[in-house]
């Protein structure tokens, strides 16, 4: 059978296929009334749509997501599903089932094939499936389902307003005779349960509607459109995609924010997410009016950042080590006031400071250019009415009405780890500990500047600051008066400035003496996926991190994770985040996420 990446609009115009032929009937309807709707109506329906949502996310579990490198690639495939789907989608995912024989869903099948939790979650899945609708995977969808399945969102602004989603499943088919053989099968269940089936024609393309006497507003309607098998709950939605596939309206294909941001993404994904955030902001904005402004009013540079953003999308992919995802949103420049548009560039950088993060932390975060950010934050800050009449002296000190920020002095690259430390007890009851290492351009200035804000600190009232060397380190320390902890403490260490936050966390900052992240195997695993320039790291060593959350947990919250968490949890190694460099003039910004799952 031809695949549709070779297709013309023509051929797939030519192709279009009904849900019936046109001398067939609907099954015949019992004479019997419905069951009331609480338990046949709601269910069936909710459950009927849920058999293809539930295998996306089950094939989406299981890695059917591909990675581009010469061994795993396969041929870029265009992805049709776009072209039936209504202009104004809001959300749009889609799935690539035919991966079964690349090696990178074999990979993630063999690491998840040892745990019976994962195999027990889908048998469970495809015995509900075969009770609830005598419906089998392996005899009933197998055989027609693929090569693509895609869900869409029209009204994401409504349904974060409590309003039920106008969502359109689509199911590749690449034997419509099977596929619909299966709807049949559908709607006989459905019609044995007392549900009215009706056939209808728009476009010349024939669709059933299954209605209930007790929600005759919310249809189950279903039909076959281009070798796609459509489910959705709104009549206008079906009709919708018939004109798309018969090029009577736009599409998502032809909508503008989506090939831009999807365009900037891997073309040979398995997996793609789409998301319109003008429609996002509108539930948003919603839900503001409904709860009142201050409830879910966001810091006036996050309300900024959010309100440049237009689209955003991501492309799922997989190799033999892990699963790793690309990213990348559209914003318009214009919005973005001057401080935040500088703060927005990312460059990219030589990551020196990894030489100074020990190899065994739990996570860190680095990245560079504070001082952009730091001035971007201020200029939201003095916009606030009153704000600097409240600040006071402090106000002053953070230079908020001057053009030379605070930490102008802090231009190279910087980083904030978190290492495993002793509980102290109320103070630090996890058993966690954190610092953070700035690169100093002037360390005079850097200094001079520190003990202006220690000074004024104190002078408030607020701590209390004594000197203590650390390891080799001079450096100016709180203690607890209860527990005479040290809780926080500053330093230099040649051009770092050190802050702390518990004794442990600055012996390991102060420490010379130790094997670096940059060397470490299981940080240069997860490095090799992600781009070789970036801007900064965010990465987690997953097994440790999951290791102190298991130490702080209760002996019922331990039972609980080993039996519904960490079956799923534990093959994950470690993760990466890293931006690409970044003009922000050009309105796009672009990065890729690492998740390492190693095999045996």
């Amino acid at each position: 059978m031809e695949s549709q990446d070779s297709m013309s609009n023509t051929e797939l115009e030519n192709d279009l296929q009904t849900g019936t032929p046109d001398d067939a009937s609907p099954p015949e309807v019992p004479s019997r009334a419905p069951p009331p709707v609480s338990q046949a109506w709601k269910i069936p329906l909710i459950a009927g749509i849920a058999i293809v949502v539930a295998l996306l996310c089950g094939v989406c579990l299981v890695g059917t997501i591909l990675w581009t490198t010469g061994v795993l690639s396969i041929p870029a495939r265009k992805q049709a599903a776009p072209q039936l789907m209504p202009a104004a989608m809001a959300f749009f995912a889609s799935v690539n089932v035919d991966v079964e024989d690349t090696a990178g869903y074999k990979h993630l099948t063999e690491v998840y094939d040892d745990v019976p939790e994962v195999e027990d979650a889908w048998d469970d899945f495809l015995g509900q499936m075969k009770k609830e609708f005598d419906v089998s995977y392996k005899d009933d969808i197998k055989p027609w389902l693929g090569p693509e399945l895609a869900m869409g969102i029209t009204n994401m602004d409504d349904v974060l307003n409590g309003e039920d989603p106008v969502a359109v499943i689509a199911a590749g088919t690449r034997d419509t005779k099977a596929s619909d053989a299966f709807l049949d099968k559908m709607l006989a269940y459905l019609v044995n349960e007392g549900y009215d089936v009706n056939d209808e024609t728009y476009q010349k393309v024939d669709y059933y509607v299954v209605e209930s006497e007790n929600e005759p507003d919310k249809p189950l309607v279903l039909g076959t459109v281009k070798k796609f098998v459509i489910l959705t709950m709104d009549k206008g939605a079906m009709e919708d995609v018939i004109d798309a596939a018969k090029n009577k309206s736009d599409s998502l294909a032809d909508n503008e924010r989506y090939t831009e941001v999807m365009g900037t993404l891997p073309r040979d994904a398995a997996a793609y997410m789409f998301c319109d955030m003008e429609d996002l902001r509108a539930g948003l904005s919603g839900l503001q009016k409904e709860h009142g402004t201050t409830e879910l009013e966001l810091p006036r540079q996050t309300t900024e950042q959010f309100e440049a953003v237009q689209a955003a999308g991501s492309a799922l992919r997989l190799d033999r080590e892990g699963v790793q995802l690309d990213f990348a949103a559209t914003f318009d420049p214009d919005a973005l006031s001057p401080e935040m548009l500088e703060s927005f560039y990312i460059r990219a950088s030589a990551n020196r400071i990894l030489k100074r993060i020990p190899g065994d932390v739990v996570g860190f975060l680095s990245g560079q250019n504070l001082a952009a950010v730091w001035k971007s934050a201020l200029a939201s800050l003095a916009k606030v009415p009153g704000v600097k009449e409240q600040l006071g002296d402090l106000g002053i000190q953070l230079n908020l009405d001057s053009d030379e920020g605070l930490l102008d002095w802090l231009p190279g690259e910087f980083a904030i780890a978190l290492i495993e430390a002793r509980a102290i007890e109320g103070l630090a009851e996890a058993p966690i500990g954190g610092f953070a290492v700035f690169e100093v351009d002037d360390r005079q200035e850097a200094e001079s500047t520190l003990q202006n804000i220690i000074g004024l600190l104190e002078a408030l009232g607020h701590l209390e600051f004594d000197t203590e060397e650390i390891g080799d380190v001079e450096m100016q320390v709180v203690t607890d008066p209860d527990s005479e902890e040290i809780v926080l403490g500053v330093g230099f260490i040649d051009k770092h400035l050190i802050i702390g936050f518990t004794q442990d966390a600055l012996e390991a900052a102060a420490d010379d003496d130790f094997d670096s992240i940059a060397g470490d195997d299981t940080f240069k695993k997860v490095q090799k996926h992600l781009p070789s320039k970036v801007g900064g790291y965010l990465y987690v060593n997953v097994k440790a991190a999951l290791g102190l959350a298991y130490k702080n947990m209760s002996k019922q919250e331990q039972e609980e994770f080993d039996a519904s968490a960490r079956p799923f949890l534990e093959p994950i190694t470690a993760l990466g985040l890293a931006a690409l460099p970044t003009n922000p003039r050009k309105g796009i910004s672009k990065g890729t996420l690492f998740l390492y799952i190693p095999g045996e």
